[in-house]
């Protein structure tokens, strides 16, 4: 599976457009990259693993062909471009093979992928990067930081925008495909209703960047100040901050909030503070206010989004599936020798005969 892929739909989600203006370029770009000769350079090396510069006093092969420089000599751009097929190259060239047989498969039944589409995928992955508990009620969120805590997860993660982009396009198309195949009956809410209405938990929560802030905000409880303070001035979950860090009460079985969290909240007598606790990027410090008993019966409004998000959960369940399928699906010949070695090697069931020998 790809390395974009299902990292990206956790990352958020996440996250995996044909027509989404601002996803095409980037992508463009990718899919014209392998349909470019990747015929080696006669002045470069084959690339068996080192970064050979053209010999001295060499130069490029064809006019723009040097991608830069090293001590002043030129380097070659099919030296990098080897390389990168050989390393990226059977990850990234996976992905255009699902996109490719997700954007045949959705135009054959009819289905058109819109930017809003995608634009959707992309905002529900930001919120869940900045607020983990975003579930719980209020789609308010800072964009510009949810933007700038993307680039930090791709960092680390050694993802760029455009890989993003390419995985942000894919598990759209993806989810596309498996939406009509999603039911979500009156029982099924019934009983999601009623896991989440059960018996619950009041609690207050500091969300904090770092194991660093999360134990300064921990050593300011213990020195005595009041954990609704220290929330508003510190906690980085602006919702509950506002609050003095006070959350929606939640059930032990609630889908909306990271099994870590509950099972902390409901390890913990009323006025107890929690350790440090990580969900992702971030650190949460918890506090127990107090058991709160069942509701009686919710309101339709509230049962029709109980019913959208057990849909969101089936089709989460539903891509990886789908994608391998189409995967398995696709005829796929590689005849880039850089190439090759590395997509058998990430899929040896796809391995043909003839590269055995």
């Amino acid at each position: 599976m790809s390395r974009c892929g299902w990292t990206i739909a956790a990352i958020g989600g996440l996250a995996f457009v044909g027509c989404a203006p601002r996803s095409e370029p980037a992508t463009r770009d990718v899919q014209d990259a392998w349909r470019r000769s990747s015929a080696p350079d006669p002045a470069a090396s084959s690339l068996s693993g080192d970064f050979t510069p053209l010999p001295e006093g060499g130069s490029p092969s064809a006019p723009g062909e040097a991608v830069g420089t090293i001590d002043g000599e030129p380097f070659s751009r099919a030296v990098l471009v080897e390389l990168l097929l050989r390393t990226h190259g059977p990850v990234l060239f996976n992905e255009l093979v699902v996109i490719a047989r997700a954007e045949t498969e959705a135009k054959k039944r009819g289905l058109t992928l819109r930017e809003e589409q995608v634009d959707e995928e992309h905002q529900r992955f930001l919120r869940s990067i900045v607020d983990p508990l975003s579930g719980l009620g209020g789609d308010a969120f800072n964009r510009a930081e949810a933007e700038r805590v993307l680039d930090i997860v791709l960092a680390e993660k050694g993802l760029s925008r455009e890989e993003y982009r390419l995985g942000l396009k894919r598990t759209s198309l993806l989810r596309l495909l498996v939406k009509d195949e999603i039911a979500v009956s009156d029982e099924d809410v019934e009983v999601e209703v009623r896991r989440r209405t059960g018996p619950r938990v009041s609690v207050r929560h500091i969300q904090a960047g770092s194991l660093l802030q999360a134990e300064q905000a921990l050593s300011e409880l213990r020195a005595g100040r009041p954990f609704e303070e220290v929330a508003t001035r510190l906690s980085g979950h602006r919702a509950s901050a506002a609050e003095g860090g006070l959350l929606p009460p939640f059930s032990r079985e609630d889908p909306r909030v990271p099994a870590a969290l509950r099972a902390a909240a409901f390890s913990l007598e009323p006025g107890q503070v929690s350790d440090p606790i990580r969900v992702g990027n971030w650190y949460h410090l918890l506090r127990v206010e107090g058991a709160v008993p069942s509701e009686g019966a919710s309101s339709e409004t509230a049962r029709e989004a109980v019913r959208e998000s057990l849909r969101r959960i089936r089709e989460d369940e539903r891509i990886p599936r789908v994608y391998q399928r189409l995967l398995n699906e696709a005829n796929v010949e590689v005849s880039d020798p850089a190439l090759r070695g590395g997509y058998h090697r990430l899929d040896p069931a796809r391995r043909p005969k003839w590269a055995e020998e």
